[in-house]
This record gives C-alpha cells, structure tokens and sequence, in this order.
C-alpha cells in the first residue's frame, strides 16, 4: 500500500466522518430467528446468558466463563439491561445463515472468529464466539467484540464529541506522518478496515478495539492475530484523543 494513496483515503474517510451515516448492516441485521439452544447462565455474577450452538468443548467454555468472570461487571449489567446474550457456536456460518447476517468475510463466513448482532425491532442482541478460533485470541475477540455491543447500546457511533476526537487523530496521522512509522503491513491492514471506501463502518471498527484495547488482554488489531508481528500500542497510538474517550466512559 503506498502512503500517498493511503493519505488520499484518509483525507476522504476524514471528510465523510460528519457528512454521512455509518452503514451498521453487520451490528443490525434486519432478522432476527428464534434460538432454540441449550441455555447455560454461568451464574449470577457476570449477568449474562450463555448459549451452546453444537459440539463446545470445555475448555472453551471454560474460557469464556473465565472472561466474563474478570470482565467489569458495570459492562456486563449493561449487555443484560439491554437483552445481550452470548452464543458459543462451532459453525459460525449456521448463525450467519439462520440471521441473515451481512458480513464483511462473505466468502468465507464460517472463518469468522466473533461478531455482534443488535435488533433494534425485536431486541434480540447477542454476541456470538466461533469455538474454532485460536485459544490465543479468544480474549482480544471477547473485548473486540463488547466494544461494538458497548458501540451500539451507546449509539457512540453517532456522538459529536466521538467524531469530532477522530477527526483530530485523522488530521495528526496525515500532519505527524505516523504513516511513516509503519510497517507495509501495518499500513495494508489499516487500508482495509479503516481507510477506505469500502471499509465496512471504521468507526465502528476503531471504537470496538480501543475499547478492547483497555481491557484484559487487549483487542484485536494490534495483535498476531491481525498482524505477523504484534504492535499492542497500534490503535492508541493512531487514535490518542478519541482513546482518551472511550477510557472514560
């Protein structure tokens, strides 16, 4: 990815971020189905539901009640205040297929480690983990993906003040030539989820990992999982001021 054509996109993405709606097609699908699944609430503390789609093995179980069991429980008792769920799934294309739910991986659906679905006509939300990803990665998905459920509640994604902070990072990446600073790799990946036309809801995006990024273990762009080579300090770096927000929330 050459930088100047990186700055370009950026410069376009900097100037839509108040001109126009983000497309939420991912986070609010238009259908929502009736789960019928085993329902195992870990208990009363984390105070939230989950649910067992197919063969889980314990292990994964386990790791996701351990997650929740550390998790802020304030976040929690918000996903549950607004009928939040989790799904533990070992075929995460069933879920996308029975939901009717538009990605941004439609050619390999079932690769998808964690996604967020809200219904704002049914109130049916859940959050959904692929059983089948990598154990190493599980928490930084997990935070990712309560940063978009804590993304949507909040309607963040329409806040003034969260546009009006990335619109200063935007304008300090081209001024300061963080660019510069980066890996090709690092560079490609930000072309391809943030900066650029058909990047699917940036916002979104950045928001959900800075949350992540702040809690236990971390998110997801920053990371192997994302990168060859971790940089954990990625997004904070890019995005300091609107950072700064979402620690305060």
């Amino acid at each position: 990815m050459q930088i100047s054509s990186l700055i370009n996109s950026i410069h376009t993405i900097k100037q839509n971020i108040n001109a126009q709606s983000v497309n939420r097609s991912l986070y609010a699908a238009e259908k929502a189905d009736t789960f019928t699944r085993t329902t195992n609430p870990i208990n009363s503390k984390p105070a939230i539901a989950i649910e067992t789609d197919g063969e889980i093995s314990p292990s994964f179980y386990s790791e996701i009640s351990s997650i929740l069991q550390s998790f802020p429980k304030k976040w929690l008792d918000l996903f549950k205040q607004n009928n939040y769920k989790i799904i533990l799934t070992d075929d995460m294309k069933r879920v996308i297929d029975e939901n009717n739910i538009q990605t941004g991986n439609t050619k390999h659906p079932s690769t998808t480690m964690g996604l967020t679905y809200t219904n704002s006509k049914t109130n049916q939300n859940f959050f959904c983990f692929n059983s089948q990803m990598n154990p190493k990665f599980i928490r930084n998905v997990v935070n990712h993906e309560f940063g978009h459920g804590i993304c949507n509640i909040k309607k963040l994604y329409n806040s003034p003040v969260i546009k009006s902070e990335l619109s200063k990072d935007i304008a300090s990446i081209i001024k300061e030539r963080k660019l510069d600073k980066l890996t090709a790799e690092e560079r490609q990946l930000l072309s391809n989820y943030f900066f650029n036309k058909k990047a699917n809801m940036p916002v979104d995006e950045i928001v959900a990992d800075l949350f992540a990024y702040s809690q236990t273990g971390g998110g997801c762009y920053g990371s192997e999982l994302m990168l060859s080579k971790e940089h954990p300090d990625l997004m904070p770096t890019l995005f300091p001021n609107l950072y700064q927000q979402i620690k305060a929330l």
